[in-house]
């Protein structure tokens, strides 16, 4: 059972499905994190690389993305007590993720990726969530699609009487 969770999320419901997917494989008082990696565009300078967004519009975004974050508590239906939500500034998204991991001592990172066809999938996939998974200070989950329906059947299932 796990006892702290990091939930990487992108704006897309399917993420927000991820939870479903694991909770029965956490403990009752799990601590859960809501992760969403903001990532300002770089230009690369004389000088060497230099953010293209200011300072205020990545704080912009910061807020704007913590208030999703918020209402995504809300529509997976979390504890307020339990669910904390992060907004992280990093470079790259696997970086933030699993920087955001160590920092949080998430003993779980679970996130979604879609299925890749044609080309993706002969390269490998989501490159995001096969970096996350070779690289993090923890066990990671890859949800996909399937694993999702499978989730939504067995709570409906189990919410039957």
């Amino acid at each position: 059972m796990f006892k702290k969770v990091l939930i990487p999320l992108d704006g897309t419901a399917e993420a927000e499905g991820v939870y479903g997917a694991v909770q029965d494989d956490l403990d009752r008082d799990c601590e859960v994190v809501l992760l969403h990696v903001v990532r300002p565009e770089v230009v690369q300078t004389a000088e060497g690389a230099a953010f293209k967004g200011s300072t205020s519009h990545v704080e912009q975004e910061r807020r704007r993305m913590n208030l999703h974050l918020r209402g995504a508590v809300l529509r997976m239906h979390g504890d307020p007590e339990k669910w904390r939500c992060v907004v992280s500034i990093a470079e790259s998204i696997p970086g933030g993720i699993m920087e955001a991991a160590r920092a949080e001592g998430a003993d779980l990172i679970a996130m979604y990726a879609p299925a890749r066809t044609g080309l993706g999938k002969l390269l490998g996939g989501n490159g995001t969530a096969r970096e996350v998974q070779r690289n993090a200070p923890c066990e990671v989950r890859i949800i996909g699609a399937a694993d999702l329906a499978a989730a939504a059947v067995s709570r409906r299932v189990h919410s039957t009487p």
